[in-house]
């Protein structure tokens, strides 16, 4: 074919053209400028005039297609439309030698009956087309939906969630606080009620069993127990940045024991104070890069406690003989936890936490003398990881271990935790 001008294959087309032979080229020869029109599966006719497609007066094409269609042929139908593209005919053959480019197709033709024999060869892939990649691209993987992701939540850091109206929640956790020659065996659990859709309530009882070298507890001892209420201010909604937040407030009564221990400083399990730890908790969610869900979770609290009267042997380090009082420090705990859903029953938890407790003065009396210590400030920095495996929205299993590194006035220790969350 000679450069920039009409070829025979052009010239025989414009001749079949001007005497009237219906003529069509090959849809795929112009990259992606192809026809593309409501498919009548029900033998329709097909306006193949772009000029009345576009808006503009012009004729309009209106002639009925007969097919048949070869072993080799196909048509590849993207939903509801039809693309023509290279094409074969059993009966029909190019006026002129192509090579299997089809320009120009002579049909007979009359007054009654126009016999149009095509087929058109399938695309490489169909749906890659509808959702405009490449054919042999490979399909984005669905973004994970809030309702797909299931959660127990992490080991350390509370929901900023509150629970609707009438339902509620129980929670059990059992760990063992491991340091140097202690075992600390213990379960805490919290059990919650929606007293309103955006508060609340809610119980957390101790209990424990010690060991200390190779002497225990005399028995399983109960330790504070304490009253919880949340009241959440804000609601995390996707597509917001605004993330779900609530103030909760808890209070400890001290129910476990704390002094006149006699001589088994290992069945102390209270504080003897009434402690009151307000807290604001927050929780978002994140969508990663491979569309799964990152939830994250930040908790700030501070706590208060009440002056404490002290007897003989106790938590507070006096010993046999002692009366008198401590004032335990205020206290500061940060936690900061995500949440990676691999599956909707696999979760990765973590928790990364700091901890900072006040001083906390001793004064009193110890066979007629005057007594004074103080115990000192303290801090601590640690980790939390687990994996949660949950079987249902609501019904989840996490197991794990809280990780104390030794900071200052504070040892290391660890504590392997398990714990089921049961929602109703």
């Amino acid at each position: 074919m000679p450069a920039y001008q009409d070829g025979k294959s052009a010239q025989a087309a414009r001749a079949a053209f001007n005497a009237g032979v219906p003529y069509f080229s090959s849809a795929g020869n112009n990259a992606r400028n192809a026809y593309e029109g409501v498919f009548n599966s029900l033998g329709g006719f097909h306006n193949f005039d772009l000029s009345y497609r576009h808006g503009r007066c012009g004729s309009q094409l209106r002639r009925r297609l007969e097919a048949r269609v070869s072993r080799r042929s196909g048509f590849c139908c993207l939903g509801s439309r039809l693309r023509i593209s290279n094409y074969q005919t059993r009966f029909a053959a190019p006026a002129v030698d192509t090579s299997g480019l089809v320009e120009v197709i002579r049909i007979p033709f009359s007054a009654t009956v126009l016999r149009i024999l095509s087929a058109a060869i399938a695309f490489a892939s169909c749906v890659g087309f509808a959702t405009g990649q490449q054919p042999n691209a490979p399909p984005s993987s669905p973004r994970q939906t809030l309702e797909d992701a299931w959660w127990t939540g992490p080991l350390l850091a509370n929901s900023a969630n509150t629970l609707a109206r009438g339902h509620f929640l129980v929670e059990p956790y059992l760990y063992d606080v491991i340091s140097p020659h202690t075992h600390a065996f213990g379960s805490r659990a919290y059990v919650e009620y929606g007293l309103a859709n955006k508060f609340t309530v809610g119980i957390i009882p101790i209990i424990g069993y010690n060991k200390v070298a190779d002497r225990t507890s005399s028995g399983i001892q109960l330790g504070d127990i304490s009253l919880l209420g949340q009241y959440r201010l804000t609601q995390f909604h996707e597509n917001s940045w605004v993330p779900t937040t609530a103030i909760q407030i808890q209070q400890a009564f001290p129910i476990g024991k704390y002094d006149h221990l006699r001589t088994r400083a290992i069945d102390a399990l209270g504080s003897g104070a009434y402690t009151t730890t307000v807290a604001l908790n927050s929780q978002t969610y994140f969508w990663m890069p491979n569309d799964r869900i990152l939830r994250t979770r930040l908790d700030v609290s501070g706590s208060v406690s009440s002056d404490v009267d002290v007897s003989d042997l106790s938590v507070y380090g006096t010993t046999s003989g002692f009366n008198g009082h401590a004032e335990p420090g205020k206290s500061l705990f940060i936690d900061a936890a995500w949440e990676y859903s691999m599956t909707r029953n696999w979760v990765f938890a973590l928790d990364a936490i700091y901890q900072h407790n006040g001083n906390t003065p001793v004064l009193g009396t110890q066979f007629g003398n005057k007594v004074v210590f103080n115990s000192g400030s303290s801090w601590t920095y640690g980790f939390a990881p687990a994996i949660e495996y949950n079987m249902s929205p609501s019904l989840g299993i996490i197991l794990g271990a809280r990780v104390l590194a030794p900071g200052h006035n504070t040892s290391f220790s660890v504590a392997p935790v398990i714990a089921v969350n049961f929602f109703h």
